[in-house]
Order: C-alpha cells, then sequence, then structure tokens
C-alpha cells in the first residue's frame, strides 16, 4: 500500500550522533510520532541509523535508514534518506517495504521538514 506524508521534527546534534524527535501526517497512519538515530559522518555528511515510526493508534514501524547530503544552501541543508522496513508492531508486525524522505535541515534552529513517499506490504 502506499505510504506518503509530510514531517516536522527537531534535530538534536551531539558530535556524530543525530537524533530526531517530530510529528506528521501519513496515509494509513493519520498523525504520527517519528523517532530517529543517526550516525553521520563528519566528512561525508552520509548518515545510517533507526528510525521508529508510531501510527495514531500506537501500532509502529521500524526502519533502517541511509542518508546523504544532497545540497547546502547556508543554513538550510537539503538531505535524501532510503529507510528500508524491517517490520513493525500490531498491524505492521510482518511489514517490509521502502520509504524515501526528503528534508530539510535548518543548521541554526535544528527544525526539519520533509516529506516522504513510499509502499508499505503488510505481509499477510
Amino acid at each position: 500500500m502506499p505510504f506518503k506524508g509530510d514531517l516536522q521534527a527537531t534535530e538534536a546534534v551531539s558530535g556524530p550522533l543525530h537524533h530526531l524527535t517530530g510529528t506528521g501526517n501519513g496515509t494509513h497512519f493519520g498523525r504520527f510520532t517519528y523517532d530517529a538515530d543517526l550516525t553521520v559522518d563528519p566528512i561525508t555528511h552520509n548518515g545510517v541509523g533507526t528510525v521508529v515510526w508510531t501510527a495514531a493508534n500506537g501500532d509502529q514501524i521500524f526502519a533502517n535508514t541511509a542518508g546523504h547530503v544532497v545540497s547546502v544552501a547556508f543554513p538550510i541543508v537539503r538531505f535524501e534518506e532510503t529507510q528500508s522496513i524491517t517490520g513493525g508492531t500490531g498491524r505492521f508486525a510482518d511489514a517490509s517495504g521502502t520509504i524515501i524522505l526528503e528534508r530539510t535541515l535548518d543548521v541554526t534552529t535544528h527544525a526539519t521538514t520533509g516529506s516522504f513517499d513510499g509502499a508499505i506490504n503488510l505481509g499477510h
């Protein structure tokens, strides 16, 4: 099933560790919360990590993510991430699929906004 929507988050940075906490609205999810922990290479700015998407009813999707910087126009950095769904809880317990997240980060405020598009296979 298609999965797309928008995301607003705050990105906390401690050296190479980045933690995103946010909310958004997505198809088949409604309002959701978003938590991501990334490790970002300070030279290449490529990052890898894990993500938890929590739907309005509490069901969750778990994913691994890998991303890279697309462009920089200080203070805005544009990223693209590919997230591979590894499972979840509730109706997403056997989920798989891919999510493409495109977002911008204001490095002065640590606010990030973006949109995502992908597909979830429920496995049943």
